[in-house]
């Protein structure tokens, strides 16, 4: 069975064991989990893709598996359309987002005209050139459009992001 609780703020959660008819009720797996991410159901859309492939929906897909990959110019993006104006204070990317020297994250409230929320410079690789997770708190914001915008790249033209979160607050 599935009880869903609602939102509540907790620390902890504690599954006691519960007696029926006499026999006891054993839970074969407990899952807590937060409100879904804004990302779920999000469109985006980029500067350009490497191939056909490695398109811009498959960085809000769910799936470390994907990944959009940019074409090779000096400075791509991708932007996502959060469906309607959203509160949020965090971002989340993971990917090859690590050829980025610096980038910007910006939000916009029609997809077009975006102002600056947060602004990374002097990054370094991963050691192993794997990927990175690149978790960024910024001042909260009421947007409906985010966008990652890359302002500068390491020595490497790639630039792969294999997902982005906007996580509910």
């Amino acid at each position: 069975a599935t009880v869903a609780l609602g939102a509540l703020p907790a620390r902890y959660v504690r599954v006691h064991d519960i007696v029926s008819a006499g026999d006891r009720v054993g839970a074969w797996s407990v899952s807590v989990r937060g409100p879904a991410p804004y990302t779920e159901g999000a469109t985006a859309r980029s500067s350009g893709d490497e191939t056909p492939t490695f398109t811009p929906g498959n960085a809000i897909d769910g799936n470390l598996a994907t990944r959009w990959s940019a074409t090779y110019i000096a400075e791509p993006w991708i932007a996502i359309d959060l469906g309607q104006e959203r509160p949020s204070t965090r971002w989340a990317s993971c990917g090859r987002l690590a050829a980025a020297s610096s980038y910007r994250i910006e939000r916009s409230d029609d997809g077009v005209n975006w102002t600056t929320i947060h602004t990374a410079t002097g990054l370094e690789p991963e050691p192993d050139e794997g990927d990175r997770v690149d978790t960024v708190t910024f001042d909260p914001v009421t947007t409906q459009h985010l966008r990652v915008y890359v302002t500068g790249k390491l020595n490497s033209p790639y630039l792969s992001i294999r997902e982005i979160t906007v996580p509910a607050p």
